[in-house]
Parts: C-alpha cells; sequence; structure tokens
C-alpha cells in the first residue's frame, strides 16, 4: 500500500481537491476522529501534491512543498484579499489548513489527556503491586488471603493502560509477586 492509501482502503490521490476537503470534514466530524490520525495525514498529504499539481498545471508558481506546510501548521492562517486575486487556491487551501488545524489541536487535547489517564493508571498499578507485596509478605493463613489475593488480581485487570515506558517494568513486578504468592501457596 502507498502513503496515499490508508486502511479504509480509499485512494485519496484519485481525488480532487474539493472531495479531498469533504474527506477532511467528514473525518473530523466522525466519532472515531481521534483514533483515525493516519487518514488524516494521508488526507493532508494528498491535499497538498493535488494542490500543487493543480497550481502547475494553471500555471501558479508553486512555491510550497507538503514539508513546508508541516512547519506552517503552528502559525495561524491568515489569507489576505490579495493573495486570494493572486491564486484562486488560496481560499481553499486556507479552508483545508483551518479545518487540519482544528483537528489537530483536538488530536494533542486528546492525547494529553490519555497520558494523564495513563499516568494515573500507573499510581494505581503501583498501589495495588504494594497491597500485593504486602499479601505476599504476610504471615497469613493462605486460605483466608486468597479471596484479597483475586480482589487485587481483579483491581489489576480493571486498572486501564499505563504509559508505554512503564509497561513492562510495572507488569514484570506484578507478576513477580503473583508468583511470589502462588509459590507461598504450593509451601503451605
Amino acid at each position: 500500500m502507498t502513503s496515499d492509501v490508508v486502511e479504509t482502503g480509499v485512494n485519496y490521490a484519485e481525488m480532487n481537491l474539493s472531495e479531498l476537503v469533504k474527506s477532511l470534514e467528514s473525518l473530523v466530524s466522525d466519532e472515531d476522529r481521534m483514533k483515525k490520525f493516519k487518514e488524516a495525514e494521508a488526507i493532508k498529504t494528498a491535499f497538498y501534491k493535488r494542490l500543487q499539481k493543480e497550481k502547475a498545471d494553471a500555471g501558479l508558481e508553486v512555491t510550497a512543498t507538503v514539508e513546508d506546510v508541516e512547519a506552517d501548521e503552528t502559525e495561524a492562517v491568515e489569507a489576505p484579499s490579495e493573495v486570494a486575486v493572486e491564486s484562486p487556491f488560496a481560499q481553499i487551501e486556507a479552508g483545508f489548513k483551518e479545518l487540519f488545524n482544528k483537528y489537530k489541536k483536538e488530536r494533542a487535547e486528546f492525547n494529553r489527556k490519555l497520558e494523564q489517564e495513563r499516568e494515573e493508571n500507573l499510581k494505581k498499578k503501583q498501589e495495588i503491586i504494594n497491597d500485593l507485596k504486602a499479601l505476599v509478605e504476610g504471615q497469613d493463613d493462605v486460605s483466608e488471603v486468597f479471596p484479597q489475593f483475586r480482589e487485587i488480581q481483579n483491581r489489576w485487570r480493571e486498572t486501564g493502560a499505563v504509559p508505554a515506558q512503564n509497561y513492562r517494568n510495572i507488569n514484570e513486578t506484578y507478576q513477580l509477586y503473583v508468583e511470589q504468592f502462588y509459590d507461598k501457596v504450593k509451601i503451605n
């Protein structure tokens, strides 16, 4: 698959500018839009490739590349009247940029909240590990603490994802104490 064809099977390179804008509008209004960032990037790439081609075909000077546009995305989009006169494509480009930047800001906020949630889950899982460690190190009768162990396992499963950099370490620590608990069960 090329970069213009994403998982949806849509070939954005074959679309015209207005179809690409409509595709982005549709994506931005979709409920699952935060999961479709690759599709948004494919639409953006196809849009700017098509825009450059149509500008060149119309005999207009092609100044911006997709990389230039990516560098400009953090700047505010302004479409002065002389630009609109200069290029019939300026208005459609400004509208596309505004829509894409809106999506990009929303996605950044979504990712920030997701990372915050993962940090909270990490703290919860560390607390669960501390509870499990106390259970393993306690000298209680294993048959009495088994319901507590099951409850700890359920809390672990119910707690969501943690940051990727902590995933392996936290899971290995949890598994270590689970194994120690089962070793204690075998001994007793």
